[in-house]
């Protein structure tokens, strides 16, 4: 079985999509791995997975489900 090397730069980007995942916010891992800007963590270094992907929209597809019940509507 051939393994790719695995390099300390690949860790830094495993590292800070867990740590997103795992429910730590966006500055705080910023600020962990020295970066000036969230920008750069966010655009550079975290990966959504699918998984995540899907949970995002289960997510949104309730809450667009809860803005349009009639109940809602009335409080309003």
């Amino acid at each position: 079985m051939k393994i790719p090397p695995i390099v300390f730069h690949d860790l830094r980007h495993t590292f800070a999509t867990r740590c997103i995942e795992s429910g730590c916010d966006y500055k705080t891992v910023s600020v962990i791995l020295g970066h000036s800007n969230v920008a750069t963590t966010l655009n550079l270094y975290v990966h959504p997975n699918l998984d995540q992907k899907k949970r995002c929209l289960d997510r949104m597809n309730k809450f667009l489900r809860l803005e349009n019940t009639p109940d809602r509507v009335f409080q309003e």
